[in-house]
C-alpha cells in the first residue's frame, strides 16, 4: 500500500520518529494497541497482495478507493481504518482473509 512514512504513523495513529523507530527494528517504543494495528495492517496488506496477485496498482488504488460493502459504509478503507481502534482493523483483515479462501 503506498502511504508515505507520515501517513503510515498518522494512519496506526504514533508520532512519525516512533514509525521510524519501528522500522529500524526497535519495538520498545510502542505499545500494545499500536503493535496490534500493525500486524492487522501487515496482514491487510498480505490478504490484498493475494486477492490482487500480479496487479500491484489495485492494491494500492484498494486502499483510497470508495467501498460500498457493509463495513465501509461507502467510505474508503483509509477513511474507516484512520483512528480506528484494533478491532476495526482486525474486521477488515478478517474481512479479506474470509474473501482469500
Amino acid at each position: 500500500m503506498a502511504l508515505s512514512s507520515k501517513e503510515a504513523a498518522e494512519f496506526i495513529g504514533i508520532a512519525n520518529h516512533n514509525y521510524r523507530a519501528w522500522l529500524r527494528g526497535d519495538v520498545e517504543s510502542l505499545d500494545v494497541v499500536e503493535i496490534e494495528k500493525i500486524s492487522c495492517l501487515l496482514g491487510i496488506y498480505r490478504h490484498l497482495t493475494t486477492l490482487y496477485s500480479g496487479h500491484m496498482d489495485r492494491v494500492d488504488r484498494w486502499l483510497r478507493r470508495q467501498n460500498d460493502g457493509d463495513l465501509y459504509a461507502g467510505n474508503s478503507p483509509y477513511d474507516l481504518l484512520l483512528g480506528a481502534s484494533p478491532n476495526v482493523f482486525l474486521l477488515v483483515r478478517q474481512q479479506l482473509a474470509a474473501e482469500t479462501v
